[in-house]
């Protein structure tokens, strides 16, 4: 890792002194920040593992963002961008699905969620270098910042989504393990033999209920979701009109879409009697609020949509 980090601070140094004193030769300015971009990012995974990978390149990501504009490099962007893709298929096919014990599990405090964090944050400051550089694009649709918005959000979303369903998994698996199997099986003993298959029925008899219980935990899991991604496009949706800001309100209104086939297509298939009506109260009443709000501010919203 020190290697190839002194390697890559080595010829960024190059890359500054090119352009400084030959900014028109355009293949030697890319040739050292290409070589520096590449030595930096094999070094992560070369020294690091796991979460660690993801969170260096997410801090590469915000360097090359920086460095591509104050160098004026276009080039050093497109790699950040590049490698800000990576970390997002890392993200959501790797870290997200990393074994949590439920002993080492906590809700927020654990190193999926903070892994996460960190790649929204490193993608939040790429957001705003790009606004503060929007001069640079004049007359060009800048759609840097509607994909690192969009990306941000849908990001924050899964990651709240994941500490519903691994909480809510932990707790339906308890309900299963903590049913013992009888300690007499195997032990051929004739006098003992009648109490051992009483012991296996009450055994059989508590796993079934366990797995009753786990399958309502499951549902419970699937109304919280529900309720969860309504709430958040109540958010967008408030943030878009308040900002106005069309990407926003567009994702809030097509999270809404997703909660309501989410609704009719899942919930109401699998979910049983009194958690289906709970999930159908609890969007029916959303509804209800974002259509009272968009009464009362309709005027308000007519002029930015």
């Amino acid at each position: 890792m020190r290697r190839g980090a002194s390697l890559a601070i080595i010829y960024f140094v190059f890359a500054s002194i090119a352009y400084k004193v030959n900014h028109e030769n355009k293949k030697l300015i890319l040739f050292f920040p290409g070589i520096a971009i590449f030595f930096l990012t094999i070094a992560a995974p070369i020294q690091f593992d796991g979460s660690l990978v993801t969170i260096a390149w997410a801090f590469e990501v915000i360097l090359l963002v920086a460095g591509g504009f104050n160098l004026k490099n276009h080039a050093m962007r497109q790699f950040a961008w590049v490698l800000l893709g990576i970390v997002t298929i890392r993200l959501i096919a790797v870290d997200s699905y990393k074994p949590i014990s439920e002993k080492s599990f906590i809700v927020i405090f654990n190193e999926r969620f903070l892994t996460f964090m960190v790649g929204i944050l490193s993608f939040f400051v790429v957001y705003r270098l790009y606004l503060k550089y929007k001069y640079l694009f004049e007359g060009q649709k800048l759609k840097a910042t509607a994909i690192t918005l969009f990306l941000i959000n849908f990001l924050f979303l899964w990651n709240l989504s994941m500490e519903v369903s691994v909480y809510f998994y932990h707790q339906a698996e308890a309900q299963i393990t903590r049913v013992e199997y009888p300690s007499c099986v195997g032990k051929y003993n004739s006098r003992n033999s009648v109490l051992c298959q009483q012991e296996q029925d009450k055994y059989y008899s508590a796993q079934t209920l366990a797995r009753e219980q786990a399958k309502k935990i499951k549902s419970v899991s699937n109304v919280f979701l529900t309720i969860l991604w309504a709430l958040y496009a109540i958010v967008l949706l408030a943030f878009g009109i308040r900002g106005r800001n069309r990407l926003l309100r567009l994702m809030g209104v097509g999270l809404f879409g997703i909660v309501i086939v989410k609704l009719f297509l899942y919930d109401l298939q699998s979910m049983g009697g009194i958690y289906r009506i709970v999930s159908s109260i609890a969007l029916g009443v959303v509804l209800l609020s974002a259509s009272f709000a968009y009464n009362k501010y309709k005027n308000e919203i007519k002029e930015i949509m």
